[in-house]
């Protein structure tokens, strides 16, 4: 049409597709693992170490889902696999190969979008993997607050998908404990309802994805309210004491 540039790409979408897993080739960053169960408050540390001015990708922003079976509860669509593929892949782009990038440890999709294959594999051969570890009070109160603006908005919608959502991890937790969580679930126990899906469901699965890793950095977070400032700058200081500041 008039007015309308168009570029035509030689070899075509397959060209394209390949251009993408390219991206991935050396020169890289540094990758820097940010691990820890569920509600240690990773994502908030990565945004905390963002705006002091660090390199991170943030892959649960890319792929519009917040991780796990219960990563959809704001009830917005995830974008295909293949413009994940893409977002990671332009976002791996833009990043500055002479600094460090801090990443989420994800098990290789987020949510429905699988992670690029070159792009996962960094993740799996990073030389800096930290774990942050907080009490489960606290991780408790993290978990309820990511979720208390879709519970603000429309509480009996954010049930009914917390209860799609246990229903779907019934088999790894096991009937008793699906009956539990759902019974909590119709009593309004959010609290208590996300400590039991924390023992009994996540950390589980976290520390056996975590067995897969050789050996790691800790972060203890200490106090009684989560500061994700202090918390990054806690991993700042655990990678100078190990030689491996950014």
């Amino acid at each position: 049409r008039r007015g309308w540039d168009v570029a035509v790409l030689r070899g075509g979408h397959r060209a394209y597709r390949a251009h993408l897993r390219d991206i991935f080739a050396p020169p890289n960053p540094r990758v820097v693992v940010v691990g820890g169960r569920t509600g240690v408050g990773k994502t908030r540390v990565l945004r905390a170490l963002h705006d002091a001015g660090h390199q991170v990708l943030d892959l649960e922003g890319l792929a519009e889902h917040r991780g796990s079976a219960f990563g959809a509860l704001g009830g917005d669509a995830q974008p295909s696999n293949a413009t994940f593929e893409a977002r990671c892949a332009f976002a791996w782009r833009a990043l500055d190969a002479g600094r460090d990038v801090f990443v989420e440890d994800e098990e290789g999709h987020v949510g429905r979008c699988l992670v690029p294959a070159g792009l996962y594999a960094l993740m799996r051969a990073a030389p800096v993997v930290v774990r942050v570890a907080a009490p489960y009070a606290l991780r408790v109160a993290n978990l309820l607050g990511d979720y208390a603006e879709d519970a603000a908005a429309d509480p009996a919608a954010v049930t009914s998908r917390l209860r799609d959502a246990t229903k779907l991890v019934a088999k790894r937790l096991g009937a008793d404990d699906t009956a539990r969580a759902l019974a909590l679930l119709d009593r309004g126990d959010l609290a208590a309802y996300a400590r039991l899906l924390l023992e009994r469901y996540y950390d589980r699965l976290y520390d056996k994805h975590l067995r897969t890793r050789d050996a790691y950095l800790d972060v203890a977070v200490a106090g009684d309210a989560f500061d994700a400032e202090a918390v990054a700058a806690d991993v700042l200081a655990a990678l100078a004491s190990a030689g491996a500041a950014p």
